[in-house]
C-alpha cells in the first residue's frame, strides 16, 4: 500500500485476490471495481513474489500492456513487483479483461480496486 501512495479518481489497481482485502484497508477510498470495471488512464499492477519452491520463476516477467497503455515502469520490492501502465486518455478496464497481468486461479482471480472522487 505504500508504494503505491494514494491513487486518484484516473488509477485503477489490479491485485491478486487475496491481496485486495489489505490493500483496500490501507488505503483510503479504495473499492472493489463491480464487473462493469472503471475508465481509467493509469492501471497499476501488484504481483507477489512466487515461491521459491514452486515451478514458475519467483519474480514474473512483465507482461505486455493491455490495449491502450504502455509501459511506463516498473518497481521491484522484496515482496512483490509493481507495474504501471498508462494511457494517453482513459480506457475501459475490468478485472477479467486485464487478469492475464496478475497471478491467479479460477477460484481467486485479480480484483480490479478503484478510487472514485469524493
Amino acid at each position: 500500500a505504500e508504494a503505491l501512495g494514494h491513487p486518484g479518481a484516473s488509477v485503477g489497481v489490479l491485485t491478486p485476490y487475496l491481496g485486495s482485502q489489505p490493500l483496500a484497508r490501507y488505503i483510503p477510498g479504495a473499492v472493489i471495481a463491480g464487473p462493469e470495471g472503471a475508465s481509467v488512464s493509469e492501471l497499476e499492477v501488484v504481483q507477489p513474489l512466487g515461491r521459491a519452491d514452486a515451478d514458475d520463476p519467483v519474480r514474473p516477467e512483465t507482461p505486455a500492456p493491455p490495449p491502450g497503455f504502455v509501459l511506463v515502469e516498473r518497481e521491484e520490492h522484496p515482496t512483490f513487483t509493481r507495474l504501471r501502465y498508462r494511457a494517453p486518455e482513459p480506457v475501459a478496464v475490468s478485472a477479467p479483461a486485464v487478469a492475464a497481468l496478475s497471478p491467479s486461479t479460477p477460484t481467486f482471480p485479480p480484483v480490479l480496486l478503484i478510487f472514485p472522487a469524493g
